[in-house]
C-alpha cells in the first residue's frame, strides 16, 4: 500500500513539473535570421561591394597589363633562337613574374581590409536593427539560422532585417 501511494505521489509530482515547465517554454518567443544573408543583401553591403570594385579597378587594370607583358614575354621567348636573348627574356620574365606577385599580394592585402572594415561596421549596424526587431516584436531572442538545423520559416526574420536595416540606414542617391 505504502508503495502505491509513493508511486502516485512520485507521477503526480513528475506531472505537476512537466505542465509548469511547459507553459514557461510557450512563452519563450524567438525570431530567427540568417544574418549573413540579411547583411549581405542590404542596399548599403551592395554599395560597397560596387565601391569596392571601383577602388581596385585601377589595380586589377595594372596586373592585367603584366599578364599581358608575361605572355608577350613568353611568346618572344619560345621565338628566340640565340641563348643570350634568350636568358634575358626568362630574365625579364622572372622580373615580371616578381612584380605581378607582390601587386597582386599587396591588392589582395587592401582587399581584405576594406572588406573586413565594411562588414564590421555593417555587422553592427545589423545587430542594432536586429535588437529593435526582437523588442518591436516581443522577442526573448534573434537566433542566426547557421547553427539550426531544422526550424519553422514562420519564425524567419532575413527578408524583414534587410528591409529593417535599408531603411535605417539608407544609401545616398536612393
Amino acid at each position: 500500500m505504502r508503495v502505491k501511494i509513493l508511486a502516485v505521489l512520485g507521477l503526480a509530482a513528475i506531472s505537476l513539473m512537466t505542465t509548469a515547465v511547459q507553459p514557461l517554454a510557450a512563452q519563450t518567443k524567438f525570431g530567427l535570421v540568417d544574418f549573413q544573408t540579411a547583411l549581405l543583401a542590404t542596399k548599403d553591403m551592395q554599395a560597397e561591394a560596387g565601391k569596392m570594385e571601383a577602388e581596385f579597378k585601377p589595380q586589377q587594370d595594372a596586373l592585367a597589363k603584366v599578364t599581358d607583358d608575361m605572355q608577350g614575354v613568353q611568346q618572344r621567348l619560345v621565338a628566340a633562337t640565340d641563348a643570350q636573348q634568350q636568358a634575358q627574356l626568362q630574365s625579364q620574365g622572372t622580373t615580371l613574374q616578381t612584380r605581378f606577385d607582390r601587386m597582386r599580394q599587396d591588392m589582395q592585402n587592401a582587399i581584405d581590409f576594406r572588406r573586413e572594415s565594411i562588414l564590421q561596421k555593417g555587422a553592427a549596424r545589423m545587430r542594432d536593427v536586429l535588437e529593435k526587431l526582437r523588442v518591436d516584436k516581443s522577442l526573448d531572442a534573434v537566433i542566426d539560422t547557421s547553427s539550426i538545423y531544422v526550424y519553422n520559416p514562420t519564425m524567419e526574420l532575413t527578408a524583414e532585417a534587410t528591409a529593417a536595416y535599408d531603411a535605417a540606414h539608407p544609401v545616398a542617391g536612393n
